[in-house]
Parts: C-alpha cells; sequence; structure tokens
C-alpha cells in the first residue's frame, strides 16, 4: 500500500496547512481528502506536490508492505470497532 503519512508529516515541519498545499499545487480539494486518506492518486498530482513543496516523491509518500488499501469506510469501521473494543475493558 502506498501511504502519504510522510507528505501531512512535511507539512507539519514546514509549518504549510493542507489548504495552503491545495492552493499552492492547484489541487482540488477532493484529491486533498484522497491524499489524507492514503487512497490513489495520478502522477500529476505527485508531480504538482512535488513542484510546490520543492522535493521528490519519497519524500511525501512511501510503499508499506504487507498493508492492503483500505477505503474511508472501512478504516472507520475498524476504528469503531476499536473503540468499543476498548470500552468493553
Amino acid at each position: 500500500m502506498i501511504t502519504y503519512k510522510k507528505l501531512f508529516h512535511l507539512l507539519l515541519d514546514r509549518d504549510i496547512k493542507r489548504g495552503e498545499l491545495a492552493s499552492m499545487a492547484k489541487i482540488p480539494p477532493n484529491t486533498m481528502q484522497r491524499l489524507k486518506n492514503d487512497q490513489g492518486v495520478n502522477t500529476e498530482t505527485i508531480n504538482k506536490i512535488c513542484e510546490a513543496l520543492n522535493c521528490q516523491p519519497g519524500d511525501i509518500m512511501a510503499y508499506v508492505p504487507g498493508e492492503k488499501v483500505r477505503s474511508p469506510l472501512e478504516k472507520y469501521r475498524k476504528m469503531r470497532e476499536k473503540k468499543q473494543e476498548e470500552k468493553q475493558k
């Protein structure tokens, strides 16, 4: 699975808000949401982000072996299950 956690760490390090990056790179809000949810984006989007941040693709994304791609709904369900398990303890 490809994850964009490195992108959001980089934004924090540089004190750049997601909305600012969207404006700088001319990326629509739904694409920013896809990045936040570790969903696929096209290479043009990666190119725009790298140009805006003056970085390399490896600075904003990473491959995590063995992880499967999950939809936002699956992530929500898993999070909800975890919270319910914690309440039962």
